[in-house]
This record gives C-alpha cells, sequence and structure tokens, in this order.
C-alpha cells in the first residue's frame, strides 16, 4: 500500500525480538536491516514467544538493541510492540521484580536516542498498543518529552493501516527535514484561530535564489482574537495600491511559454491572455503592530481595508495581510507577490470548473478558495523593511484553529486521518483537464457543516520551471502527487486508476 503511493520506494526491514530478563539464553534476537521481504518473513517464522516471569517486559533491552541496527537510510520508523509496560515502578503500578528498572539500561536515555537517531532525514517512533497496562508508560515518557505515536495493535485488521500511515507520514517529514519540503505560509484565521504550516520545495537547479543571504525580520508574534481590540497594536492609517489578477476566461489561458505568459495554440490559433496579468485600485491600510502568527517564510498580521477612513473599522472591512518573513535582494518585489496572488487565481477557477463538473460526484462537496489581491503601499518608506506589500484574504470562516486542517502538501502526502473524496477527485481532475500541465496542491483550509471546502495558499505544480517560483517543484513532485492521488482513490475505494492519468505522469 505504501508503495502504491511511492512507487520508488526502497523499504528495508529489521527485527528486534526482546524477551525478559529471566530469558537470558534468548533475551534479544535481532535481524540487522534486509530489503529481501522473504528473508525478513522466514526470519520471524522462526521466532518463537517463549518465556515468563513478571508482568512488565524488558523493553529497554529492545531499544538499545534497535539503537545499534545498521540505520542508513533517511526516512527511518520504528514499532515498539508490546501488551505491558517496560520495568521500572514509575512506569506502572504492576508486580515487577525489576523495580528500578532494567539494571545497567536507562530505558529513557536509550529512547531518547532513538528518536534523535534520524542522521539527514527523519526518525518516527511508533508504540503499538495492546492493552490499557501501557497507558501509564506512555504517559511518564510523555513527561519526559518523549512522545511516541500511539497506534492500536489490538487486532490486526489496525495494523495494516497504523503502519501504513505511520510510513507515509515519515516519508513526508523525510521531505520536510531533508529540504525537499519545507513549512511556509500562517493561514488566515476567524477569532482565535491560529497559523498553518505550508510544505514546499527548494529544487537546487530551479529559479536562482538571490545573491545576497536573506535576513530574519525583527518581529513578536501576539496571537489575538479580537483585531479591532486595542488603539496601540496598530501601525498608522496608510493608502496603498490595490492589484487583482483580471477574471481567467477558460481552459486554453492558463497555459504560458516558459517566461513569456503569452502562447499561440495552433490548433485554434488565439492569443492566449495572461493569467498574472493585473488591475489596479485603491485602499486605505490599517495593519497591526506585530503578526499573530507565522510559518517558516511568511507572517500573518490582522488588518482593516476599506475606500474611505470612515468605514475602516468596520466588520466588513478585516482582512488578513501577509508578507514574506525575511528580507534580502527580490525577496519582497511585486513580482514575488503577484505570483503567490496568481496561484489563488488559478486554483479559483479550476475549483468552479471542478464544481460544474460531471467528474464531481454529488456525494462531493464543492470546493473554494479564498480571493488574494495584492496591496502596496503608496509611500516607499517601508520598502527596504520589506513591509510595503503583502497578500491580503478574508478571514476563513472559523471559529476555533481546530477546524483549520491541512489536506495534503506538494509532494504527494496526504493526511491519511483527513483523507477526503472531494479532495482528491478535485486534484486528479485539474491534472487531467490540464493534460498534465499543472496541479493544484497544499490542499488547506476548512471543511464546512454543509460538506463544502473553503480553502487557502494553494501551491501549482506546473511542467513549466519557470513559472509559480520556488514551491513549483515541477514534473517529479507532479508525478509523485498524482501516483500517490489515484492510488489512494483506489485503495478506499472511490475508483480505478485510469489509463490516461497512468500514461501522462509515466512521460513526466
Amino acid at each position: 500500500k505504501v508503495k502504491a503511493t511511492n512507487q520508488h520506494l526502497r523499504v528495508r526491514l529489521a527485527l528486534v525480538a526482546y524477551r525478559d530478563l529471566h530469558d537470558s539464553d534468548k533475551r534479544v534476537q535481532t535481524l540487522d536491516f534486509v530489503d529481501d521481504v522473504a528473508e525478513f518473513e522466514a526470519y520471524i517464522d522462526g521466532v518463537a514467544a517463549v518465556g515468563g516471569g513478571d508482568i512488565p517486559e524488558d523493553m529497554a533491552i529492545g531499544i538499545a538493541s534497535a539503537n545499534k541496527l545498521s540505520w542508513n537510510q533517511p526516512t527511518r520508523v520504528v514499532f515498539i510492540v508490546s501488551d505491558c509496560p517496560c520495568h521500572g515502578k514509575e512506569f506502572h503500578d504492576l508486580p515487577d521484580d525489576y523495580p528500578d528498572g532494567t539494571p545497567d539500561i536507562d530505558i529513557k536515555a536509550e529512547l531518547k536516542t532513538l528518536m534523535s537517531n534520524h542522521g539527514d532525514g527523519s526518525m518516527t517512533v511508533n508504540f503499538g498498543k495492546i492493552t490499557p497496562h501501557t497507558k501509564t508508560m506512555l504517559d511518564r515518557f510523555a513527561e519526559c518529552h518523549l512522545f511516541l505515536r500511539a497506534v492500536d495493535f489490538d487486532d490486526e485488521t489496525k495494523v495494516v493501516e497504523a503502519v501504513t500511515a505511520s510510513i507515509r507520514l515519515s516519508i513526508h517529514k523525510t521531505m520536510t527535514a531533508t529540504g525537499v519540503a519545507k513549512g511556509v505560509q500562517a493561514g488566515p484565521v476567524k477569532g482565535s484561530a491560529a497559523s498553518s504550516g505550508r510544505a514546499f520545495g527548494m529544487p537546487k537547479t530551479r529559479n536562482k535564489l538571490p545573491s545576497v543571504s536573506p535576513m530574519l525580520k525583527k518581529y513578536n508574534i501576539t496571537p489575538s482574537s479580537d483585531s479591532s481590540a486595542s488603539a496601540n497594536k496598530w501601525k498608522p492609517v496608510v493608502s496603498a495600491k490595490v492589484f487583482y489578477n483580471c477574471p481567467i476566461e477558460d481552459m486554453h489561458d492558463l497555459k504560458a511559454p516558459l517566461g513569456v505568459g503569452m502562447v499561440i495554440f495552433k490548433n485554434t490559433g488565439r492569443k492566449q491572455k495572461e493569467t498574472d496579468k493585473t488591475r489596479e485600485g485603491k485602499t486605505f491600510v490599517l495593519r497591526a503592530k506585530e503578526p499573530f502568527a507565522e510559518g517558516e517564510c511568511r507572517l500573518a498580521y490582522h488588518g482593516h481595508l476599506s475606500r474611505t477612513q470612515e468605514t475602516l473599522m468596520s466588520s466588513e472591512s478585516e482582512f488578513v495581510l501577509k508578507c514574506f518573513k525575511h528580507v534580502g535582494e527580490g525577496l519582497n518585489s511585486r513580482s514575488k507577490y503577484f505570483k503567490q496572488m496568481e496561484e489563488s487565481t488559478i486554483a479559483q477557477f479550476l475549483a468552479n470548473k471542478y464544481n460544474e463538473s460531471l467528474d464531481r460526484p454529488l456525494r462531493c462537496g464543492k470546493i473554494s478558495f479564498l480571493d488574494c489581491f495584492v496591496i502596496e503601499e503608496e509611500n516607499d518608506t517601508n520598502e527596504n523593511a520589506g513591509n510595503r506589500r503583502f497578500c491580503a484574504e478574508q478571514l476563513l470562516p472559523m471559529n476555533d484553529k481546530k477546524d483549520f486542517i491541512k489536506f495534503s502538501n506538494n509532494t504527494g502526502y496526504w493526511a491519511q486521518e483527513h483523507l477526503d473524496e472531494t479532495l482528491l477527485r478535485f486534484t486528479k481532475f485539474v491534472f487531467q483537464e490540464t493534460r498534465a500541465y499543472l496541479m493544484v496542491t497544499d490542499l488547506q483550509g476548512i471543511k464546512k457543516e454543509d460538506g463544502t471546502y473553503c480553502l487557502t495558499d494553494p501551491i501549482i505544480l506546473c511542467n513549466d520551471n519557470l513559472r509559480f517560483g520556488h514551491t513549483n517543484l515541477g514534473q517529479q513532485a507532479m508525478a509523485r502527487c498524482i501516483q500517490s492521488t489515484e492510488a489512494l482513490l483506489k485503495e478506499n475505494g472511490w475508483g480505478e486508476a485510469d489509463d490516461s492519468s497512468q500514461e501522462s505522469y509515466t512521460m513526466l
């Protein structure tokens, strides 16, 4: 199942079978990493569940042995499986022949070593929970900042799902840790809601970075549930230009040649519109002094925008203003903000097409993206500080930050606990309708009570590497995204992978 969403995955397996201290002759049996599944299965067939003694287990020797395995791949996943807690009275209230823990082994130190054993990638340590006897132990580990991801192993049907979800999550974490995906983006929120993460890639050969190293701005995150609270939290009112994308008329307008923005289709002879073409207006701006949320690359401020100063503090004028966290050559240019706006405009156009399409079953809710526009202060005082321009969006219609969900990213990962047919079908629809030219990814936002979705901050993947900035990871990421989308649709009984998609991403 994991390989279905990650077709080039190479899996290596290892086993540490631990018993209790009384079983000195076969206290530990270890098979170091092998990539032959048959060899792994044969070894397990020869491991017998024997031994006995008191109720607690010698989990410490098992973890210590796992630390000695030949870990060398960036994605690393561990499942510690036990129906009883480890030795040591601090972890349980059961009879224990070793109340001070396993002699000569500090289980917390060994567990810390295991959890930090990730090299340039990531380590995900799971605990296969079989009985409630291990709850106190897990709580005690958590108090020591040793957080194990507990998964149900009480019946075999849950094991497959738990292992699959954990490995997929670990692969996603590896991409984040190794630079294939970096978090950005604070999500716009209503009331007390806070920010969200956004994953994107930083390919080495695409879109040159500024020659001057970027510097982090000075700021203090100031969460606030009421953006119009105290007067001293606001910057002075300023006037600003407002830039909007012109409406997109049809699918032909989405394509553009490398770096030009216009193309003539041979089959129609018609000229394309530029999807990044803008129109201009003016507004007054009131912005909070400090951001209320942050991502890795952007800051989110409460703000008010209005054509007149008299209506500037009305509830209808409330917006979220987002700017980049760093200053440096070209980092806060008008074109950078226009690229972000263009992605939202294209995503909304494609969402409308999907909503009207017969490819959307009636059981699947409609999708919308928040409108995005760019404001630019008319005075250039804040130009060097990188605070002259902002992307502006209305607030998401939610009252609690828990409503905000990160459904997917731009490397093919989908959050298993929030997997949804609607968004999977939308992703596939865009890929097919644009003939494998682009994809809308990094889906995040809220699901309303009526089953519809309101999303924000999309990332466009495109096989034109010069469009959409450095978050566009190009063809390789597109292939990974459509592969995982098709596999998850099939896995959940929402449709078979069809030949057209298979051929398209094979060519990618």
